[in-house]
């Protein structure tokens, strides 16, 4: 490749060719192997290698120290043992399953010497995920971690258990011998995956030679140090940027720390233990040390530098950051493709997979830097502070390489200060993509340039600026807008926390800008006021055209904007919807269902992973609606229900301690379980008085209060049948009388602590004193009405239907035999919805269709053909127009204010729908080995009352997954669901899906800490949980408040109002799964009765 400097066209600043319209590297160029020698990439690292006494590596949880000279004599004998034990050849292909330990570099410059193929997995990959990987790459032989070997697909060949001592002694065996095998710098070296944030995993094949190049351009930059750095790896190996640096470090004799999982308080600690020098983390992480008070306690004296990639910072944390550590440079770097499937999923998040899905990085441990996996790394960085002083961009281009900006559209070459697609060449640019010559021919130019798909532009010094994702550009009426752009501007305003911008189709335009705004508390601000906030500060084709307020930005666990998601937050389709569809379908009619994501079911969702099976929604449901029977019967349901073993033990805590609950009426009044002496009773009945004394010198443990018989509650129970039998004489509660009142008149304070209040924070996250009583509990609400008495109304209302049942015909013995009680599905409640989705065809149900408009054209109260419905799908070009004579509407509220609708072609807006408060949820899945539970209880699971804060629980309580079914879990571990957060902590809940919080690192940790302290104080849990897995529902049901009767009446209003459409989901007519099920099969009678009485309408008027 020629010089910059030898060519008079080449601007020595810039390095850009006037001629050639190319960018060329203003760096010296390097000196590489000539192409012919045989040599590869481990060789190569290692020919650098002088000082073979420093240290190569250090486990961080062991302090466990590898030396050069060790590392070498352990390649060595472990090559040896592979080519000799194993049989490996040059160009087999190995699977590697790990996560990060000192055996991975080991491992990967054995098998480089070998000229056998690396191709490296996530660990945190599905079964399915790395099937396809399996097939891509044609493996020979795995090897992987004894925890993770359960994963991989049958192999035909063999695989290594890495954690075991028989692979300690092939790394100590020294009696084989080697033999040469001539390694060729064009013979592949690696396969690593890519995808970016959509479509398939792809495997991109580099060769020695990418990585030689890439070797060669850091150790020709490296900085002048007296001591070795100390870096401390909490990259994955299995990622090409922690597999590049594996080979750099060692060719720069760099000490590297590797940290197998990933855990900030043991990060700090391992920084000031082994004197780290150079530090790479996630963006939220940055934030918490620059903000927070998580670094205080540590020592951080050693450490020069802190990187952050993935999301960008913003100036205010740089600035606070460098106010608080003014010795340690912080620097950015950017990737487009470093990410591969299992890293998008914003779902889980567990400790092992924070290490993982955090780190989608692409930078120098010194510097800036912009890379993608198919550059093999970085292909520009800032070698220099001079080189970091600007501001916004990631470096000059590497030596040996060349970059073009060329117009997405016509394809021609730019000039430097002109955006457009970045194009690299150079020997750091991949072979292609293994078994996928599509893509290859798409991304890879015949002469040797790959297309990034960056929108870009490269200033006239030759610095990179990365503006945005060809992708994700916005084409407004043939003018390019970069969401970016708009994004940045938006997160200036003062009352906006964070926002987002994406492309809302448009059939003049094309494509609009749409915002999605998170809005400080208490903020008026509107759409029209940030409409105009931007359209003072952007080109008029840039104006935001549309503006939705939502209560966060879905994003990536590296703080990456997942637009996809935002494309899908309009639109309706759940399980209610289903529910509806089926019944209609049942009926005769024609249906079709719109889901805007790529499954159906909305929080039904079942997940599997390692022998493990768990709900991220309703656990179980019950029969108790007549809808749900009719469900069950008619998808032939029933020999898939699964009962929870012991279902009627069920635990409430009570002084930190799990207490079981008597499993009827009659038993809890004759159990002390409320009127422990522990506590004092508020309640009086009438004059009467009963006292506590503390037990003196009798048990066994001390403070330990006797009980001689409070019986003020049990009277109170006793006698709620006479105080209120006559329900004239009643203080019948009114609409605004919340659920602690309700229950409190009847029963007590003690029954709403330690009763209602677990029950109501379990089963929906709220709490007694913001629950409206006639709204949430509407049958008892009614009882008090009718009887005056709940416990007489109660029984009266037991007692008819079984009235009834004598008069009728006798029961079958199939009906004998049906089991009664919360129940679940086997492979979880997935399965109902899988089993109504099998009965729909695929032209029924819509998956991945966006509705973008509802448009109703009758005339008085005719509806035959009178709605129009508008859909986007992404296999099709233009938003479709379809003609309906109903619509059943599911989606959440605070969506449907926001969609798009018309009658007789005026807008209808929906403004008169109040805000609806939202109760988060978090929902926490972990695991432990059997015999680290020493008091394992069977049943149900525990709930944890508000009052027991007081004893150091935070959770709202927590299911036995694998006591109800114990096939959902293997057989050395329990498996528990966890619920964190409800009306009783929303920050923890919220802070968990808001990843640009300052406390989201901070409490995603703390959420694993709480849930762990509150299961080794209810069941004896020891140690660390070995597997953690994380779910945040920032919007899981609908608060039914004290002012819920006005959202109602919204919705009664929006169905008059419109002729033909019709509400149906869990914000009205109940919560639970049974309810929700029931609305959407309610929905679909008042369509059937509707459809009916227009159709008799038009017969008479014909």
């Amino acid at each position: 490749m020629d010089n910059a400097s030898s060519s008079s066209s080449v601007d020595p600043n810039s390095g850009f060719s006037s001629k050639t319209k190319t960018f060329h590297s203003i760096r010296p160029p390097l000196l590489l192997p000539p192409m012919s020698s045989p040599v590869s990439a481990a060789s190569y690292a290692l020919s650098f290698q002088h000082n073979t006494e420093a240290t190569a590596f250090i486990d961080s949880s062991t302090g466990r120290r590898i030396y050069f000279s060790d590392f070498r004599q352990r390649v060595v004998s472990l090559a040896s043992s592979i080519q000799n034990t194993l049989r490996l050849s040059k160009n087999d292909v190995a699977f590697v399953l790990s996560p990060n330990s000192t055996h991975i570099p080991i491992l990967y410059f054995s098998l480089l010497s070998l000229g056998v193929v690396i191709s490296p997995a996530n660990p945190l990959s599905t079964e399915s995920e790395l099937l396809r990987q399996i097939k891509l790459t044609k493996p020979v032989i795995a090897f992987a971690t004894s925890r993770n070997f359960q994963k991989l697909p049958k192999l035909k060949h063999p695989a290594v258990l890495i954690d075991t001592p028989e692979f300690e002694l092939m790394m100590m065996n020294t009696g084989l011998k080697l033999k040469t095998v001539e390694v060729n710098q064009s013979d592949l070296a690696a396969i690593m995956y890519s995808s970016g944030t959509t479509g398939e995993v792809k495997g991109v094949k580099l060769t020695h030679r990418n990585f030689i190049a890439s070797i060669a351009n850091y150790h020709a930059q490296r900085p002048e140090r007296d001591s070795p750095a100390v870096m401390l790896y909490t990259v994955p190996l299995f990622h090409v940027f922690g597999f590049h640096y594996m080979l750099k470090s060692v060719a720069i004799t760099d000490t590297v720390v590797v940290m197998e999982r990933f855990d900030l308080k043991k990060m700090l600690k391992t920084v000031v233990d082994f004197r780290v020098t150079q530090l790479v983390v996630a963006p939220p992480v940055v934030v918490a040390m620059a903000k927070g008070s998580v670094t205080h306690g540590y020592e951080l004296s050693s450490l020069e530098a802190v990187g952050s990639g993935g999301a960008s910072l913003g100036k205010d944390v740089m600035q606070a950051f460098a106010h608080k550590f003014p010795n340690i440079i912080l620097f950015q770097g950017r990737t487009t493709s470093y990410v591969t499937d299992p890293l998008c999923k914003p779902v889980s998040g567990s400790a092992e997979e924070l290490f993982f899905s955090n780190l989608e990085l692409n930078l120098s441990l010194e510097f800036e830097g912009y890379g993608l996996t198919e550059t093999t790394g970085a292909a520009f960085r800032s070698a220099t502070t001079e080189e970091m002083l600007h501001q916004g961009s990631v470096g000059r281009l590497m030596a040996n390489s060349e970059a073009k900006i060329v117009d997405p559209d016509t394809g021609i070459a730019l000039c430097p200060g002109e955006q457009g697609e970045l194009w690299i060449k150079g020997p750091i640019i991949m072979q292609g993509y293994i078994g996928d010559p599509k893509n290859t021919s798409e991304t890879l130019m015949p002469c040797g340039w790959l297309r990034t798909g960056d929108l870009c532009y490269i200033d006239h010094h030759g610095y990179l600026f990365v503006v945005d994702r060809l992708k994700e550009l916005i084409k407004y009426k043939g003018y390019q807008v970069a969401p970016a752009e708009l994004e940045q501007l938006l997160q200036s305003h003062p009352e906006i926390v964070d926002a987002a911008v994406i492309p809302y189709p448009d059939e003049e335009a094309g494509q609009l800008p749409m915002a999605f705004v998170v809005r400080r508390p208490q903020s008026t601000l509107d759409k029209e006021q940030v409409i105009d906030f931007i359209s003072k500060q952007v080109a008029p084709y840039k104006k935001i055209r549309r503006v939705a307020f939502v209560s966060s930005i879905p994003k990536s666990p590296s703080g990456k904007i997942l637009r996809r998601e935002l494309k899908r937050i309009h639109l309706p389709g759940s399980k209610f919807g289903l529910a509806a569809a089926y019944k209609l379908k049942v009926h005769g009619l024609n249906v079709t269902v719109f889901e805007a994501e790529g499954r159906a079911g909305g929080k039904l969702r079942s997940l599997s992973q390692d022998g493990l099976i768990w709900d991220e929604g309703a656990n179980t449901m019950t029969e108790s609606e007549g809808d749900v029977t009719f469900l069950l019967d008619s998808l032939g349901l029933r020999e898939k229900q699964q009962f929870p073993l012991s279902q009627n033990k069920r635990y409430i805590a009570r002084n930190g301690t799990p207490t079981l609950i008597p499993s009827n009426p009659f038993d809890l009044f004759k159990s002390n379980f409320l009127s422990t002496g522990s506590k004092v009773f508020g309640d009086n009945i009438g004059n009467c008085s009963f006292g506590v004394k503390e037990r003196q010198n009798l048990d066994q443990k001390p403070k330990q209060f006797y009980v001689y018989h409070d019986i003020r509650l049990e009277l109170q129970m006793l006698f709620e049948p006479l105080l209120w039998k006559n329900k004239k004489l009643t203080k019948v509660s009114d609409k605004h009388e919340s659920v602690s009142g309700f229950f409190q008149r009847h029963f007590g304070k003690e029954v709403v602590d330690y009763l209602i209040d677990p029950f109501v924070a379990g089963t929906c996250g709220g709490d007694p004193d913001s629950l409206s009583m006639h709204l949430s509990f509407p049958d008892l609400w009614n009882l008090e009405k009718r009887f005056g008495s709940v416990i007489v109304g109660a029984i009266q209302s037991k007692l008819s239907p079984i009235k009834e049942k004598k008069q009728g015909p006798p029961r079958t013995s199939i009906n004998k035999k049906r089991q009664r009680g919360s129940f679940s599905f086997l492979g979880g409640m997935q399965t109902l919805t899988d089993a109504i989705c099998k009965n729909l065809k695929e032209d029924e149900l819509r998956l991945n269709s966006r509705v973008l408009e509802l448009s109703c054209s009758c005339s008085g109260d005719s509806a035959i053909d009178s709605w129009s419905i508008f859909s986007a799908s992404p296999h099709k070009r233009q938003a479709e127009e379809e003609s309906f004579d109903a619509v059943i509407m599911t989606a959440p509220l605070c969506d449907v204010k926001s969609m798009k609708i018309a009658k007789r072609g005026n807008p209808f807006l929906l403004n008169f729908i109040p805000e609806v408060d939202y109760v988060p949820l978090s929902v926490v899945i972990t695991t432990f080995k059997k015999e680290s539970v020493k008091h394992p209880l069977e049943g149900f699971g525990v709930l944890v009352p508000s009052q027991e804060q007081k004893h150091g629980l935070k959770t709202l309580g927590t299911l036995f997954s694998s006591m109800m079914f114990p096939d959902r879990a293997p057989n050395n571990v329990y498996l528990y669901t966890t619920f964190v957060g409800g009306s009783r902590n929303r920050e923890l809940a919220k802070a968990s899906s808001q990843i640009k919080d300052v406390k989201f690192f901070i409490h995603r940790t703390e959420l694993k800490e709480i849930v762990t302290s509150d299961l080794k104080q209810l069941l004896g849990a020891e140690g660390e949980p070995t597997y953690v897995n994380h779910l945040c529902w920032s919007k899981a049901f609908p608060l039914y408040g004290h002012n819920y009767d006005s959202v109602l009446d919204a919705i009664d209003k929006m169905e008059k109002s419109l002729p033909g459409l019709f509400y149906a989901g869990n914000h009205k007519g109940g919560l639970s799964v049974g309810k929700a099920l029931s609305s959407g099969c309610n929905a679909a009678d008042l369509v059937i009765s509707y459809l009916e009485a227009v159709s008799a309408d038009t017969k008479n008027h014909s």
